[in-house]
């Protein structure tokens, strides 16, 4: 269910947990926080915490989730946007900017978390790709070449999260050289991916 179509009073609940949830991230990491420490800051009861989040980790898993898809959407990729060169350039600068904006900002005792806030974006990174795929003439196992893709933009956000040797240009023109020519011997209408190099 969309933000939009909650009742005014669950949304504005949802808005006080999230608030209190990053409030507590920034003062004393995931690890450390609890669901009583959300609750009071977010001035609500526990059960009433537990009525919209199973979990910690729950309400963890949906920040992430929202923190990436606005970092998407600031370069306008959704899950209806087409394939073309532009588009994949865009998925790849958002990547490696919300990459290195996590790894900056964790919380040392919450290293240990990770490898959850990466599966979550590499399984929306998919599937975007996997619709990108399977709306190419002649590909076969689509769902491979989504995964294959993905992991590869995924990974290259996060080496160049590490020590930005090169630019995020670089990085782009490179997956993006990749990607092309590894679907040009199955693809029979692959757009050019040509893109404006920023």
């Amino acid at each position: 269910m969309s933000t939009q179509t909650l009742d005014p009073r669950v949304r504005r609940t949802r808005k006080l947990l999230k608030q209190a949830f990053v409030e507590l991230m920034h003062e004393k990491g995931f690890n450390a926080m609890t669901v009583q420490d959300i609750a009071d800051r977010a001035d609500i009861n526990r059960t009433t915490f537990y009525d919209h989040y199973e979990d910690k980790f729950a309400l963890h898993d949906q920040m992430i989730l929202e923190w990436f898809q606005q970092k998407l959407a600031d370069y306008t990729i959704t899950q209806d946007a087409t394939f073309c060169g532009d588009n994949l350039r865009n998925l790849i600068y958002a990547v490696c900017d919300f990459v290195l904006q996590m790894n900056g900002g964790c919380h040392g005792a919450d290293l240990q978390y990770k490898p959850a806030i990466e599966d979550l974006m590499q399984a929306t990174i998919q599937d975007i790709v996997h619709s990108w795929m399977t709306s190419l003439d002649g590909i076969e196992h689509a769902d491979i070449h989504a995964a294959s893709i993905s992991y590869a933009i995924f990974g290259a956000g996060m080496q160049w999260s590490k020590d930005q040797t090169h630019s995020k240009g670089t990085v782009a023109d490179t997956l993006i050289s990749l990607i092309r020519d590894g679907l040009k011997a199955q693809v029979t209408n692959l757009p050019e991916l040509v893109t404006q190099s920023a």
